[in-house]
């Protein structure tokens, strides 16, 4: 049995079979859904693979390191929901203020915003614009693009914020700058 035992893809099916159910279990008292949690398990023990040959045995049971890893994945799932659900308010109170605000955007042609948008993108560091790119265009999630990226969710969580700010500041200062030109030639006229 040691034999088998040693093999890492034995070791990881017998602690998957030993400890699924309970770890599922585990989960699904802590989260919203089923859903979350069978994909919640699934990382859990897609982490497990991936770290089994780094555990060491120095008294801690094989199991109480699974359930550790399950919680740490319960501690990232809820920081996950409130940083969305923080968007989702944020997102829906630009837009009340966006449609409160004169319709400032509608009063511009949307070729002349689009071209604006695409200048102030390629305006902005490389690594900025690949972001960009997934996100808005790719529509990529915050996971899959710190795959790519080599950044941490978060950190790309934070910098798509940022540049959206960024952008949305550029943009208008364009309007601006350009209304003002486009009256003051009509004035001059």
């Amino acid at each position: 049995m040691q034999t088998i035992f040693q093999n890492p893809l034995h070791k990881f099916e017998r602690i998957y079979t030993e400890s699924r159910a309970k770890i599922f279990n585990y989960i699904k008292k802590r989260v919203n859904s089923r859903e979350d949690a069978e994909d919640i398990t699934q990382d859990v023990f897609y982490k497990v693979f991936r770290k089994l040959g780094q555990f060491k045995d120095t008294g801690v049971k094989v199991e109480s390191w699974v359930f550790t890893i399950a919680k740490n994945a319960i501690i990232d799932y809820s920081r996950k929901q409130k940083r969305q659900s923080l968007t989702i308010l944020k997102d829906e109170k630009i837009e009340e203020l966006a449609s409160s605000d004169d319709d400032l955007l509608t009063k511009t042609l949307e070729s002349e915003q689009e071209s604006t948008l695409f200048k102030a993108i390629s305006n902005l560091p490389d690594l900025d614009q690949y972001l960009v790119y997934y996100k808005y265009f790719a529509e990529l999630s915050l996971l899959e693009i710190a795959a790519k990226t080599g950044l941490t969710q978060d950190n790309v969580g934070i910098k798509l914020h940022r540049l959206r700010k960024k952008l949305t500041e550029i943009i208008k200062n364009e309007y601006i700058n350009t209304s003002f030109e486009k009256f003051s030639a009509f004035a001059a006229g």
